[in-house]
């Protein structure tokens, strides 16, 4: 006789004796999850561009250096400044740098001749005339820029640009030439030098003016550029006349040569003197 299980019986039944097993696909997805986070992890390790990637302090020193490239590169672009003030600028600075490259040449001719006998390209004379022609040009020229540049300031308090400012204003048209032509009285060296602090004063008056309000927003940069060549080709000059063989130095070195083989001459004849001596002490010695 075939007893009947009832309902609860057949769950329990069959909970027991059925077993879930796992779909191939869940393995697999497991196992390939398993296998790609053990790649990665291997691939951080193993990886040295991760490894040595750079650390914060170096990121921020490259973009502090990069900010400052791109604020020179702004600064010398002069995107601001109008373009028919910028050519003439430009243009104002071929006479410096024509007379400043003219100097080291004459400079370096002269001391070619003072070498090797002749000059590359001019006789000696030639070159010390040119060179005395040229000096007189760049300073006088300079004169004439920096008294320029306090003529700007009287310019500006006619228009009004900025306000009224009078003598506060003015008074920059005057400091100007009166800095500017007593350099012409002066020694060359002393004139250049003069004149490169009138440039840099006149560049830190116009960049406060520029401040108040007094010149465009653009003016400071512009003027900083300026300068900042004009300067340049004035150390040149600088450096080009320093390296010019003074006659007074020919001279003084022949009469140290001189000297020299005088003293030669002297301990080469002593020694002479007493080598003979000794002879004469030997050979009495033997009579």
């Amino acid at each position: 006789m075939v007893v009947p299980l009832c309902p609860c019986h057949m769950r329990v039944f069959s909970s027991k004796s059925t077993t879930v097993h796992p779909s191939p696909d869940l393995k697999n997805q497991k196992i390939e999850g398993i296998a790609k986070t053990t790649k990665i992890e291997s691939s951080v390790h193993q990886n040295p561009e991760i490894k040595n990637a750079p650390n914060a302090d170096d990121v921020d020193v490259m973009g502090a250096m990069k900010a400052e490239l791109q604020t020179i590169k702004d600064t010398f672009s002069l995107r601001d400044v109008p373009r028919d003030s910028l050519y003439i600028g430009i243009a104002g600075i071929l006479p410096y740098a024509a007379t400043s490259l003219s100097t080291i040449y004459l400079a370096w001719d002269i001391n070619h001749t003072d070498l090797y006998g002749s000059g590359f390209l001019f006789s000696p004379e030639t070159a010390h005339h040119l060179l005395e022609l040229i000096t007189p040009i760049q300073i006088g020229y300079g004169a004439i820029i920096i008294s320029f540049l306090g003529a700007v300031h009287w310019g500006l308090e006619y228009a009004g640009f900025g306000g009224r400012h009078s003598y506060r204003r003015l008074m920059y048209g005057v400091i100007a030439p009166i800095i500017a032509w007593p350099t012409l009285l002066m020694p060359v060296e002393t004139a250049l030098i003069s004149q490169f602090l009138a440039f840099n004063y006149m560049y830190f008056v116009d960049a406060r003016a520029t401040v108040k309000g007094w010149f465009p927003p653009w003016y400071s940069i512009y003027r900083f550029v300026l300068t900042f060549f004009v300067g340049a080709t004035i150390v040149v000059s600088l450096i080009g006349r320093g390296q010019i063989v003074r006659p007074e130095q020919n001279h003084l070195k022949s009469l140290q040569e001189k000297a020299k083989s005088d003293r030669e001459y002297q301990l080469a004849d002593s020694q002479s003197e007493e080598n003979a001596r000794r002879e004469v002490d030997e050979s009495s010695e033997e009579i």
